[in-house]
């Protein structure tokens, strides 16, 4: 009370003690620790596998299944898994429980591993590594969408597309980058069955020389009075009449 009638007969005291809760004010909210997009957790999790040239039956049996089976047989605290099958593709959600951080970062522990395991056993060789989104505030609504555009070719625009992206990345405060549309163009082989047939070529054959001649092979070095050398052999082009001259091998010969 005493603090207070002062306060009231004495106006300098009382501007002093004002100008002094201001001043304590802005350096405590210039010290305090804060972030313009915090992130939260959702407790959500997105698992994406690739098995490039599959259909979206093949990515459903061979990829999705035996994925969803080990989530949902030896993970705790889960909520539901729900999943997609396209082709080439395979997309798994995964929701949590509503617990505490340092159990969810044990789940995604777990997740990782059993999605792991079973890829390393059963998933095809051909299939990419699983490819794991933990799904937060700020994954989920990006901060900024930016979006590359023009009437050029497409290898070009991909091309200046992954320059903006690496550019990004430059910048100081960037957390990540979660680029759509810059997928690898895919070369389809089509083939007419009768001519297969006749010719004495089935279709795995064309996979088997497709497999052994499209891709880029190091054969070792060569030693020269020059020097020594690097050989590498260069299979792999998105010329697509230079993949359908490649001869097919089959166990007759080659065609």
């Amino acid at each position: 009370m005493a603090l207070l009638r002062a306060l009231l007969s004495n106006h300098v005291l009382a501007n002093l003690v004002f100008g002094l809760v201001i001043v304590l004010g802005v350096l405590s909210f210039a010290q305090m620790p804060r972030a313009k997009d915090p992130q939260i957790k959702l407790n959500w999790v997105n698992i994406i596998t690739y098995l490039p040239g599959a259909s979206a039956e093949d990515v459903e049996r061979r990829v999705t299944e035996p994925i969803e089976e080990v989530i949902q047989r030896s993970v705790r605290d889960i909520k539901f898994v729900s999943s997609t099958s396209r082709e080439g593709t395979s997309n798994i959600i995964v929701r949590f429980d509503y617990i505490d951080d340092a159990t969810y970062d044990k789940r995604v522990i777990d997740l990782r591993r059993e999605v792991q395991t079973v890829y390393n056993d059963e998933i095809p060789d051909e299939a990419e590594d699983p490819i794991f989104y933990e799904l937060t505030s700020s994954t989920w609504f990006p901060t900024a969408t930016i979006v590359v555009h023009g009437e050029g070719l497409d290898d070009n625009l991909r091309r200046q597309a992954r320059y903006a992206k690496r550019d990004i990345e430059a910048l100081d405060g960037v957390d990540a980058i979660n680029a759509l549309g810059m997928s690898r163009p895919e070369l389809l082989i089509a083939f007419e069955p009768e001519k297969l047939t006749g010719l004495g070529i089935t279709p795995a054959d064309i996979a088997d020389t497709v497999r052994a001649y499209f891709r880029d092979v190091s054969a070792g070095d060569v030693a020269t009075q020059g020097g020594r050398w690097l050989v590498r052999i260069a299979g792999t082009s998105g010329d697509p009449e230079r993949l359908a001259n490649l001869p097919v091998t089959t166990a007759r010969g080659v065609v």
